[in-house]
């Protein structure tokens, strides 16, 4: 891990991408795309064409796969297959509940980022039981992941200076958009296959290997600026933001 820098604020507030990031879903999400695009157009659809179109919602990467006239039907099969094959097929990692909750006790307020649709993305965290502990929902949309946008949103909702703001995500991208927003970039290294080297190369401020790195990060950050080592101030985060169905 990189050492705390001294000019650094102490972190008032960690968002988190969700596929990859507090859930082990990417899989899933990507065999389900699929599967639903070719029972809906009788045509074999990879995890390699999948993961090319990831940037919007699932929505929105079922329209660009099957098109426009498939698309409501496409969609509707792939939101069947996520609700039946979820619970069997998607885990928190191992860590996140003690790291949310951690995060709580120590005042730090909370979001998600993600790039998923609105009704997946809730679906998800409330399946895995960690909605509430989560914090408010900022998700992406057919259009788009509009993650760089969300974070600001979430600035301005959780009343915290955007320096003050930690965001962990998984994927190279997740921190060339979190530069690009002004927030601290934090790879989430421990999901598997994760590549650390193209997260670094991306400008993550530092890369973790487990949920508990992170408790540790943020304490460090909290010493490195402060004398009186303590709990940074905050609030308990809200619940999930009402938004479109809209991935990540």
């Amino acid at each position: 891990m990189s050492a705390p820098n001294p000019l650094r604020r102490p972190v008032r507030a960690v968002l988190f991408d969700l596929d990859g990031t507090l859930v082990d879903s990417l899989a899933f999400c990507v065999s389900a795309i699929a599967e639903a695009c070719r029972a809906t157009t009788g045509r074999s659809v990879s995890e390699a064409e999948v993961r090319a179109r990831f940037g919007p919602s699932e929505s929105g990467v079922i329209r660009s796969l099957v098109g426009s006239a498939d698309h409501a039907a496409a969609y509707d099969r792939f939101w069947e297959i996520y609700r039946a094959d979820h619970r069997r097929r998607v885990t928190l990692f191992e860590g996140v509940p003690e790291l949310l909750r951690g995060l709580h006790q120590r005042g730090l307020r909370r979001a998600v980022v993600t790039g998923k649709g609105a009704e997946t993305a809730r679906w998800t965290l409330e399946a895995t039981g960690v909605s509430d502990l989560a914090g408010p929902v900022f998700h992406g949309g057919i259009e788009g992941g509009f993650k760089r946008e969300n974070l600001a949103r979430a600035a301005d909702r959780l009343e915290v200076p955007i320096p003050g703001i930690a965001y962990v995500g998984d994927q190279p991208s997740d921190m060339t958009i979190a530069r690009a927003a002004g927030v601290r970039p934090v790879g989430a290294g421990w999901a598997p296959g994760s590549d650390r080297a193209a997260l670094a190369l991306q400008g993550a401020e530092v890369i973790l290997r487990s949920p508990k790195e992170l408790l540790r990060w943020v304490d460090g950050q909290a010493r490195s600026v402060s004398p009186h080592p303590g709990p940074p101030a905050g609030v308990a985060a809200a619940g999930t933001t009402p938004g479109p169905p809209g991935q990540g």
